[in-house]
């Protein structure tokens, strides 16, 4: 009985129990070998100077904490790194609810939710993120709140006041962390393309609705957040230090986690999956010395870990919409799962490249 309750493709038992679980489960390993980046904001978050931006990558991530941090210690929590990190770690448990609910919605399956659940949780660069105090994390909690709203609309359509919403919590997860602004397209495409069946000028209506909501919201948030704590005098200044690359603001220090390269994609989905950074023969441009034995075995395991759930994904998906809607949709469904899943394969290297490469980098010590 409970396991029929659970398995339910459109209950919400499993993700709440998974959001719990980890949202439990990080506060419990909060490292104390603190990654650089986010010690740079604490003074800020913790009002020991004055409010703050965090620059064009992660403009409103200090402004979030600050308010976390407001919230804790009105309850009598006390001021301390701790408190910082918590806020990542119950954000996590948030942004993995969130996933858990998207690939059971698509699937149909408790049991693959589950498991891609908790190898999303237990990669080493979420669980990493999760239990320190960076910046990812509060805006990868608001993309994937405003993709399972995407979700329910693709497979239950209702009023598109849903969709505005999806696309400014996107926006919001942007302006929180850039990159997070890449969900926008998995969004849009699940919404476009695996919508419902009501006529492609709909569905393209509702896609360019989240597009434009999640533009309009980001846009809105770096202009009016430079024109007040970013000193922009005038709208063109405000514009001008938004469309700032985080590499040049840093003399390019960010430059080896650039997407340009086949080999650092793949390098950074293996690193986020399994920690191969620093291991003998294996460096961020993956192929630079040809395909060695070290590089064959994190190809292996990246496949194993990305692709092989992927297409389990994918499969049941597909099988899933052919029941409910016929097989006509397949190509359509199939494209829009497999953009999203880019997109979300993205979002780990990304994690992993936000770890810099420096001694302060470790395992946390709890776990």
């Amino acid at each position: 009985m409970l396991a029929g309750w659970i398995d339910r493709p459109g209950g919400r038992a499993l993700p709440l129990l998974a959001g719990l679980a980890f949202g439990a489960l990080y506060p419990g390993l909060l490292t104390q070998q603190y990654i650089c980046d986010g010690m740079r904001w604490y003074r800020a978050m913790a009002g020991l100077r004055p409010p703050e931006l965090g620059g064009s990558n992660h403009l409103l991530y200090p402004l979030v904490g600050k308010l976390w941090f407001a919230a804790g210690t009105s309850l009598g929590i006390p001021a301390s790194y701790a408190l910082a990190q918590s806020m990542n770690a119950v954000l996590g448990g948030v942004a993995l609810g969130f996933f858990c609910a998207i690939v059971q919605a698509w699937t149909g399956r408790a049991w693959l939710a589950l498991a891609a659940t908790l190898t999303l949780g237990l990669s080493r660069a979420f669980s990493q993120h999760g239990v320190d105090m960076t910046e990812p994390m509060p805006g990868v909690a608001c993309a994937m709140a405003g993709v399972w709203l995407a979700t329910r609309h693709a497979l239950r359509p209702g009023p598109r006041t849903g969709l505005i919403l999806a696309g400014a919590l996107l926006g919001l997860g942007g302006a929180i962390y850039q990159s997070n602004i890449i969900a926008v397209f998995g969004a849009c495409a699940l919404v476009g393309l695996a919508g419902p069946a009501r006529g492609p000028r709909a569905r393209w209506i509702d896609a360019a609705l989240v597009g434009l909501a999640a533009g309009l919201s980001a846009a809105g948030l770096y202009l009016f957040a430079f024109m007040t704590l970013g000193g922009a005098r005038t709208l063109g200044e405000a514009f001008a230090l938004s469309v700032e690359t985080e590499s040049a603001r840093t003399a390019g220090a960010y430059a080896e986690i650039s997407l340009r390269r086949f080999g650092v994609l793949v390098f950074g989905l293996a690193d986020s999956l399994y920690g191969i950074r620093g291991v003998d023969g294996l460096g961020t441009n993956l192929f630079a010395r040809g395909l060695t034995p070290e590089v064959l075995v994190a190809l292996v395991a990246t496949g194993c870990g990305v692709i092989v759930p992927a297409g389990i994904v994918v499969l049941y998906a597909l099988r899933r919409r052919a029941a409910r809607r016929g097989p006509g949709r397949r190509g359509r469904t199939l494209l829009a799962l497999l953009i999203w899943l880019v997109r979300n394969s993205a979002w780990p290297s990304i994690l992993a490249g936000a770890i810099p490469s420096c001694g302060c980098c470790r395992w946390p010590s709890s776990c």
